[in-house]
């Protein structure tokens, strides 16, 4: 004797039917008591409606969402397609142009809700400004930069970035050595006072140990920046060493010997 199909009124356990009420609509509907814990929704229209608004707060998606393939996984995967290749699969798309080929900088036509040849999010893409653009673009960025306090929050946000990658020159891995001979606690390029990066601080002596290159910091502006960090560090409480190029490579002992500890 043949079961009866496995799905609605015409599955065998159906006599024992339990009502349950549509999260969505609230209609009430019937399901066997194997889907009782399941079952929330009573049709396609209501499961399309929870899966596109409830299911962005409970975080109803894809289920494969968040999760990653193990590496068995990935070596049986490879291995397959390379069999797959080896008894003679051949791409469908093999010799075929591309579907954005001569469309550059423009979505795909046709897909979604965009319009066939619509602008993406780069307008300029392979285009060039006029003179008169390029003249009014310069004297807007110019006024920009002439703002103090533009000047001041731009220079903080870059003193301040956590992402900041330091090469270290020969003269601090020299000053480093010696720090490290004498055992002496320090940080490596430190944000302070929202004005500089110091090169070394010694905090427990409140120290800043700047390392000085003779070229870059003997220009005029260089030299002003220079004075100006020195005195908001001073007047914060920090006691500022800085130690020319040409100092370190003699001997750095006595520009670590010139330290108050």
């Amino acid at each position: 004797m043949k079961r009866p199909k496995s799905s609605g009124k015409n599955h065998w356990n159906w006599k024992k039917k339990i009502e349950k009420k549509c999260v969505i609509c609230g209609k009430l509907f019937y399901i066997i008591p194997s889907r009782n814990q399941e079952a929330k929704l009573c049709s396609m229209k209501c499961h399309g409606i929870y899966s596109s608004q409830i299911g962005k707060k409970t975080g109803f998606g894809k289920w494969n969402k968040g999760r990653k393939i193990s590496k068995e996984n990935r070596e049986k995967m490879s291995n397959a397609l390379k069999e797959k290749y080896k008894n003679g699969f051949i791409s469908p798309f093999k010799g075929k142009p591309a579907w954005n080929k001569g469309t550059k900088g423009l979505i795909k036509p046709n897909s979604g809700s965009f319009k066939k040849g619509q602008v993406s999010s780069k307008p300029m893409l392979g285009k060039k400004h006029s003179e008169e653009t390029r003249k009014k673009m310069k004297e807007t960025h110019k006024k920009i930069w002439q703002n103090p306090e533009y000047k001041k929050r731009m220079s903080e946000i870059a003193i301040n970035n956590p992402n900041r990658v330091f090469k270290n020159t020969s003269i601090e891995l020299k000053i480093e050595e010696e720090l490290q001979s004498r055992n002496i606690n320090y940080q490596k390029q430190i944000p302070l006072c929202n004005v500089t990066i110091v090169d070394f601080y010694l905090p427990e002596y409140r120290i800043v140990i700047q390392c000085d290159g003779d070229y870059w910091h003997n220009l005029p502006g260089c030299k002003e920046k220079d004075d100006k960090q020195n005195k908001v560090l001073i007047f914060n409480g920090f006691n500022v060493y800085r130690f020319w190029e040409k100092d370190i490579k003699k001997s750095p002992k006595n520009c670590i010997n010139q330290l108050n500890l």
